[in-house]
């Protein structure tokens, strides 16, 4: 293994619902031949951190970009890179009766929300189910989900972006995003679970954009 001191400190975000182990096996793929200081950080503790380290690369899958997106608009320069998968300025989905669903029923909406995440595929995985738990840091997560549009403030995000999106995804409309010329984008076939169905493609494209 090579140890590149200089190599950037990476900021892992999961998506709602699942743990920051879901970065693993991508972790040990990235830093096979070079090391990064990598972080894996619960989404819940993305959500409410003031900042994470400055010059770090951020990468963030579905509501874990869009707090990533967060942290860059907050702290314009801070950062080096973005790196956002499944992601969205605004999950446009999660409006109206799938709001009101997840705040009435929230045991179908969380078995209707994994079917999504593993779209084309008929199977979920028992794994991350089980981590639906904690009812009302859920919803608090959600409710930023649901309340959240950067559709505008995007444009002022001022540092590289990559974007890995899956052409199957029912999550995440491909349309949602405002034009940016710089942007680099990726479109996998696949779903909105590329992190877990793609990891070796998806551990290559983080790599690349290093």
């Amino acid at each position: 293994m090579i140890i590149d001191n200089s190599s950037p400190s990476l900021i892992f975000l999961p998506g709602w619902g699942f743990p920051s182990s879901m970065w693993k096996n991508i972790v040990a793929l990235i830093n096979h031949h070079q090391s990064h200081v990598s972080t894996c950080v619960e989404l819940s503790d993305a959500l409410s951190a003031e900042s994470f380290p400055p010059k770090a690369v951020l990468i963030g899958w579905s509501l874990g970009g869009l707090i990533a997106m967060k942290h860059c608009l907050r702290y314009p320069g801070r950062y080096q890179k973005l790196i956002l998968i499944n992601s969205a300025p605004y999950f446009s989905k999660f409006t109206g009766r799938y709001k009101h669903l997840a705040e009435n029923n929230f045991s179908h909406f969380k078995k209707m929300f994994l079917r999504w995440v593993f779209y084309p595929d008929t199977v979920t995985s028992p794994l991350y189910a089980d981590q639906f738990k904690n009812e009302q840091e859920l919803l608090a997560q959600l409710s930023f989900l649901f309340e959240t549009n950067y559709q505008t403030e995007y444009a002022k995000i001022d540092l590289p972006v990559f974007r890995i999106q899956g052409s199957s995804d029912v999550i995440v409309s491909h349309d949602i995003w405002p034009d940016r010329a710089n942007d680099r984008v990726k479109i996998i076939t696949g779903g909105h679970a590329l992190p877990f169905t793609h990891e070796s493609e998806v551990s290559h494209l983080i790599k690349e954009f290093l």
